[in-house]
């Protein structure tokens, strides 16, 4: 037992903390025994702050500013592949219209014709025109007949349909 008395002896006392008469009002109603934080140990040092800081805040909207250039080019693109697919669809039902007539219609002698829409369908139909070939199949008196129909000049949304056509008996 003397050899514990010795070694508790041997560790000095803890001073208790001193603190100064304002902190002492501040912390009049912390309970006995519980330290209370001075003004200094308050402070936030700069890890400590959260948020982001102006250059990052930057570096963030010209990344964003960035990928909404990307997606309004490629929104624009899309908006021009959707206006030439109407086109086309319009192309199409329009040279169905006409191998219809030509069906239909008397029996055609060779050669080429060319024309707009706006004698059947006056405005309905700006910018689209037409072009039909009629050729001799050889055949039974047999004719090829092929209607083109090219909306606004853009001969890559036209639509092109061919009908072979004999005399009625």
């Amino acid at each position: 037992m003397t050899a514990r008395r010795h070694a508790a002896a041997s560790v000095p006392a803890r001073e208790p903390r001193r603190v100064s008469r304002t902190s002492a009002r501040r912390c009049a109603h912390v309970a006995d025994g519980l330290a209370c934080s001075t003004s200094r140990e308050r402070r936030a040092t700069p890890r400590d702050v959260s948020g982001f800081t102006l250059l990052e805040v930057m570096v963030a909207l010209a990344v964003i500013a960035t990928a909404f250039t990307a997606l309004l080019g490629l929104h624009v693109r899309n908006l021009k592949l959707a206006a030439r697919d109407q086109a086309y669809t319009q192309a199409l039902l329009l040279a169905r219209s006409m191998i219809t007539e030509v069906e239909l219609g008397p029996y055609l002698d060779v050669g080429r014709s060319q024309g707009d829409f706006e004698a059947r369908w006056p405005g309905r139909y700006p910018g689209f025109r037409w072009e039909q070939t009629v050729s001799d199949f050889g055949i039974f008196d047999v004719r090829e007949i092929t209607v083109r129909v090219i909306p606004n000049g853009d001969e890559s949304a036209s639509s092109e349909m061919t009908v072979f056509r004999r005399p009625k008996p």
